[in-house]
């Protein structure tokens, strides 16, 4: 069971009644369904007019040669700037669809190993320091989703650390049957007027951040596994965020 004031995907907390709380949760998968139908839609349909887009400045260029204007060059240049971004979209779109998707496929997970995959997939820069600390058993889990939210968390700890040599930190502790992930840098923090949007898709502080769904992305994977993922600091430097993954079994120390 998820800490109080911690729901993950499913879960209702206004039905008292069996039959309300049945009904809910019909109406809540039903609009689930219709959410990644939509958005994978969405992105399928942004696909063809963007590569039409891109091939057409292709040819432009082609055709102008060496001849081509400054001023014209600038703004082919900036067409397929915008090209680029839609198609990270239209990428995230797809991938936001997908992570409502619940992974039954599970396996052993060592807590602490599952953090280091994370860690070799990012490949944060040299000049980070990386701590990894704390203990927690062996469980049971779908360990591709895990390990995406923690990439997704330690990505998202050195795009928007304000310098080349921060520090992160990640801890795994056994917390109200789940296994607890928690990941935190020295980074600017995330500013109060902004904590509200951080889940939120297409939300980013800057325009250079990307498409803006990592974070989004995560808390749906935790949540279709039966987890949740919550940002905990205070305004001001450092951030913080709480993975808790619920435990399937435990599972012996001697497992992979």
């Amino acid at each position: 069971m998820l800490p109080l004031g911690r729901r993950g995907r499913g879960e209702t907390q206004v039905m008292t009644t069996p039959s309300g709380a049945l009904e809910a949760t019909s109406t809540e998968d039903r609009y689930e369904r219709l959410a990644e139908e939509v958005t994978s839609v969405a992105s399928h349909e942004l696909r063809t007019p963007l590569r039409g887009i891109a091939s057409l400045v292709e040819w432009i260029s082609e055709d102008l040669g060496d001849e081509i204007p400054e001023r014209v060059a600038h703004n082919l240049a900036r067409v397929q700037s915008r090209v680029r971004r839609l198609e990270a979209v239209a990428d995230a779109l797809a991938g936001f669809a997908a992570a409502g998707r619940r992974n039954d496929n599970t396996t052993p997970v060592k807590p602490l190993g599952i953090v280091h995959a994370a860690l070799r997939d990012v490949a944060p820069p040299d000049s980070f320091a990386i701590s990894v600390g704390g203990a927690a058993a062996p469980f049971q889990a779908a360990r591709r989703p895990l390990q995406a939210v923690l990439r997704a968390l330690i990505i998202n700890a050195v795009q928007h650390h304000d310098r080349p040599d921060g520090t992160i930190s990640v801890t795994v502790n056994d917390a109200a049957g789940c296994c607890l992930f928690v990941v935190q840098d020295d980074g600017p923090g995330v500013p109060d007027h902004a904590q509200d949007r951080l889940f939120a898709m297409f939300q980013t502080l800057n325009a250079s951040d990307g498409a803006g769904i990592g974070l989004a992305m995560a808390r749906r994977i935790a949540e279709a596994h039966g987890g949740s993922l919550e940002y905990v600091s205070e305004p001001g430097p450092g951030a913080t965020f709480e993975l808790w993954w619920p435990r399937t079994v435990n599972v012996s120390q001697h497992d992979g």
